[in-house]
């Protein structure tokens, strides 16, 4: 909420005006001239705030008001990453002094389940299940499937997803609660390996590469894989719709290949 308060200050609801949030989207905007922040993300600040209008409005604190509409989204991102990236990446992870373990586990995980981000630095070790050979992003005390409005799949392990969790897993002399923990001290919890996940992609000499670059890419692969949308869905907690419109992309290196098969 910071870039919200800085914004409209001390002002009061009706302040939320059409003309108002347009400003707050020229102001905020990032272009070529000026530094900023994508639409994309002005959008979910947006989206936010009209969140925390709505919920006081339902707790009496407030009177409701008529949201504005919010801006257009940002054009859907393209980038994923093609397997001898995501070797590099893994590889010059391992340069990492002090994420170096957590990075590479969370960039294993996320390769091969295509889970968000917080779901994967949500996990505890009760999450995973290696006799049934899944992965339940699930919160283990409420057994939730949408937290935070994002729903949480119930995910099969690869194997090389399964022999890399369960070395590690059985490497323990006493298994810790949460999967991503502190090196020295395992009771103390990791909660974001950003920071190194950002150093890395610079040194890589990547652009455009995020921790959600990695769910992209494991639905671009699933869908390249053959793999219908219902399947993909049940996979990843993602309707086909979506898929459509945001993840896929066709893979063009093997096109060629493919107009070779048409009889």
């Amino acid at each position: 909420m910071q870039h919200i308060l800085e914004f409209w200050k001390d002002a009061c609801l009706d302040a939320i005006t059409p003309d108002a949030v347009l400003d707050y989207e020229k102001a905020n905007v990032r272009s070529a001239k000026k530094p900023g922040r994508s639409r994309a993300t002005i959008r979910r600040e947006l989206s936010d705030l009209r969140a925390a209008v709505k919920a006081a409005a339902v707790n009496h604190k407030v009177h409701a008001i008529v949201f504005p509409k919010l801006p257009r989204d940002g054009a859907p991102r393209k980038r994923w990453l093609k397997r001898h990236e995501f070797d590099q990446l893994f590889a010059e992870a391992a340069k990492e002094y002090r994420a170096a373990e957590p990075l590479q586990l969370f960039l294993m995980i996320a390769y091969y389940t295509g889970a968000r981000s917080g779901a994967i630095m949500d996990l505890r070790w009760s999450n995973i299940d290696f006799d049934r050979n899944v992965i339940d992003y699930r919160l283990p005390d409420r057994g939730e499937l949408i937290v935070d409005h994002k729903p949480r799949a119930v995910t099969p392990m690869a194997p090389p997803l399964r022999a890399y969790l369960l070395q590690r897993y059985e490497a323990y002399e006493k298994v810790p609660e949460f999967v991503f923990h502190q090196k020295l001290d395992h009771s103390r919890r990791v909660n974001s390996v950003v920071k190194g996940f950002r150093a890395t992609v610079e040194r890589c000499g990547f652009k455009d590469v995020t921790p959600h670059t990695l769910r992209h890419t494991r639905v671009t692969e699933l869908r390249n894989m053959g793999m219908h949308s219902h399947q993909v869905d049940a996979f990843l907690a993602m309707t086909a719709e979506t898929q459509d419109r945001v993840y896929t992309h066709a893979d063009h290196s093997d096109l060629q290949a493919l107009a070779m098969q048409i009889a």
